[in-house]
This record gives structure tokens, C-alpha cells and sequence, in this order.
């Protein structure tokens, strides 16, 4: 007896999808998108930076950052003019020290006979002071609102630091110009100068200890509207933009004086503001707006009586519309008919004269 045995199985063929002797793959495409797909699944997306501005979103929306200075002081109502006067002040001094400078330089380079130490001591300082002052007559020339308060702050107290390291090298050009001046032309260790002439040397050492003082003088005198004008702007700095001294044409009020002539209209118009407000269109939460409303009108808080009483006299019967007013009021706002209309009442008319025929 034959036992069972499986069927014979044959091997699989193997048929390629393609054909070997042509290069195209027609799913190397397909392979290549499944293995980004899985690259990217295995590294972590990058965190989106931006766009910073969403524009499909309200823009009162956003929270709006409190101020760290909620309750500040306002400043001095002059503060403006104090500035302005300040800055043209500083600009006529820094115009008498770009002279002097320039004078000081010119003195020390026709001087002779001076070491090379003394040299560079004499003629650096002026030459450095007449950069300053001329970039200073160009920042003082412009309005003080072309630049920020903070940088108007930080430039003073260059300006103010720069006064102050001037003044000994000025002190040291007058010391030794007016020890050499009053030294014997003939003296061993004298100055001397380009024109080789003892009257003329003495002239040119006199000058130059006389612009150097002068000079020193003028950056003395210049330090105290630097601090000024330092501290000033740094005040400003701190306030809120609405706060802004120096922006009054968009932060104050227009001063409305004299807007009637007549007496009797501006006192009909302040009857008429002060009966309209009330107490319930003040928030009592907030003393400040209660003390400024009580300053500006001081008999606000007194309602003798309510504003329809006062305006019809204690007469609360009274209406101003009677069956006058309507009457005139109907002739005057009654358009004319339209064609339309005049057909529709022609209409009517025959109508109701039919029915009176069918009647009768």
C-alpha cells in the first residue's frame, strides 16, 4: 500500500516587474517618499520661529504689558522751554569753544622748541575739542525730538565727561604758555615760534595762555547744562510716550480760551455741562478723576434740582410739542405724490364709487 505524500510543489518563478534591459524603475519614486516619510519619523521636527505677526488675529487681542511707572508726576509744564533754552545756551558755548580750540591749536603748532611729550600734550586736546564741539553744534542745531530721549541722555554725559577731561590739559597749555611768556626772550629753555622775532614770539605765547584759559573757562561753565540736560532727559526716558514733554503737540490739550464771545453763551453752555453730568457717570473707585472733576468745576457736587425740572421750569406738565407744532410740522415734511401713489388713489375713488351705484 502506497502511503500519502504531498504534492510536489514547484519553486516560484521569479518574474521582475520590468524589464531587465531597460533602466527605468517606475517605483523609485514610491521607495524614495517611504523612506523620507520614515527619516523624518525619526528625527524631531525644528520648532517653527516664525512669522512673528499673525495677521488673521484682532490686534486687541494681545495683552498689553502695564507700564512700570503707573503713577508718575507729571512734569513741569515749562519743561519744554527749559530744554529749548537750555540747548541754545550749550550751542553758543560750544561755538565760543570751537573758536577757542581752533585758536589754541593754531597757537601751539607755530610754538617751537617744546619736547616731544609737551608737543602732543599741547596739540591733541585742541584738535580732539574741535571734533567735539563741531559734532555738538550739529547735534545742539536739530530739534531735540529727531532723537531719542535716551540717546539725547547718554550723548550729554559724553559731552559732560568730555568737559571734565579737557580741563586739566587746557589748565597745563595756560600754565606753561604763561611761564614761557614771562620768562627773558634771551633765557635758556624759552618757547620760541616760526617768526623768530622775541616781540612776536611773546605775542603768540600770550595768545595761546589767554585761549586756554578762555577755553577752560567755557568747558567749566558748560558742565552744569550737561548734568541738566542729562538728568532732564533721563526723566524722560522713564515716562510713559503719552507723558512726553517734548511731544506737546500730541500729548496735550488744546487750550480752548475765549472760544464765545459773549458771556451769556458761555454761560448757557457751562449750565447745560453741568446739568448733563451726574453721579453715576463718575467712577467713584477712582479719587483722581473725582478731585480733578472737583477742581474743574467746583458746583458740580450741588443738584439743587434735576435736569428736567430745570428745563421746563417746574413744570412737568409742559411738552413742548402741541397740536400746533404737529399741524406745521406735517405741512412742512409732506412730500409731494408720486405717480404711482395718484394712480392707487384714482383706483380707490372709482371703486367706492361703484359701490355706491350697486347699492342705490
Amino acid at each position: 500500500m502506497v502511503g500519502i505524500t504531498p504534492p510536489y510543489l514547484f519553486s516560484p518563478v521569479n518574474q521582475q516587474d520590468r524589464d531587465p534591459s531597460y533602466d527605468f524603475d517606475p517605483k523609485a519614486v514610491t521607495r524614495a517618499s517611504y523612506h523620507s516619510i520614515a527619516s523624518s519619523t525619526s528625527t524631531p521636527r525644528p520648532k517653527q520661529e516664525g512669522p512673528l505677526i499673525d495677521f488673521n488675529r484682532h490686534p486687541d487681542s494681545y495683552i498689553i504689558v502695564p507700564s512700570a511707572h503707573p503713577n508718575v508726576p507729571p512734569m513741569h509744564p515749562n519743561t519744554k522751554q527749559r530744554i529749548n533754552t537750555a540747548r541754545w545756551i550749550q550751542f553758543a558755548l560750544r561755538l565760543l569753544q570751537l573758536a577757542a580750540a581752533l585758536g589754541s591749536l593754531i597757537c601751539v603748532i607755530i610754538i617751537r622748541g617744546v619736547n616731544d611729550v609737551q608737543g602732543w600734550i599741547l596739540r591733541v586736546p585742541p584738535a580732539v575739542d574741535a571734533v567735539v564741539c563741531a559734532y555738538a553744534l550739529y547735534n545742539l542745531r536739530r530739534s531735540p525730538r529727531r532723537r531719542p530721549a535716551t540717546s539725547s541722555a547718554s550723548y550729554n554725559a559724553f559731552a559732560f565727561f568730555v568737559d571734565i577731561a579737557l580741563l586739566p590739559f587746557y589748565v597745563f597749555i595756560a600754565f606753561f604758555t604763561a611761564t614761557n611768556w614771562t620768562m627773558a626772550p634771551d633765557a635758556d629753555g624759552r618757547w620760541s615760534t616760526f617768526f623768530h622775532s622775541a616781540s612776536k614770539d611773546g605775542k603768540v605765547l600770550e595768545s595761546a595762555f589767554l585761549i586756554g584759559s578762555v577755553a577752560g573757562a567755557l568747558h567749566l561753565f558748560s558742565t552744569p547744562i550737561d548734568i541738566f540736560l542729562f538728568s532732564t532727559f533721563k526723566k524722560i526716558s522713564q515716562y510713559p510716550p503719552d507723558m512726553n514733554p517734548l511731544e506737546d503737540n500730541l500729548t496735550s490739550r488744546i487750550n480752548r480760551k475765549h472760544t464765545y464771545k459773549s458771556s451769556d453763551a458761555s454761560a448757557s453752555m457751562s449750565e447745560q455741562r453741568l446739568a448733563m453730568l451726574s453721579g453715576s457717570s463718575l467712577s467713584l473707585s477712582s479719587p483722581a478723576r473725582v478731585s480733578n472733576r472737583d477742581q474743574l468745576i467746583p458746583e458740580a457736587n450741588v443738584r439743587p434740582m434735576s435736569f428736567h425740572h430745570s428745563r421746563t421750569n417746574l413744570d412737568p406738565s409742559y411738552s413742548g410739542h402741541t397740536q400746533e407744532s404737529a399741524r406745521q410740522s406735517r405741512f412742512e415734511y409732506q412730500q409731494p405724490p408720486s405717480a404711482y401713489v395718484s394712480q392707487t388713489s384714482l383706483h380707490r375713488t372709482s371703486q367706492s364709487h361703484e359701490r355706491e351705484r350697486s347699492r342705490s
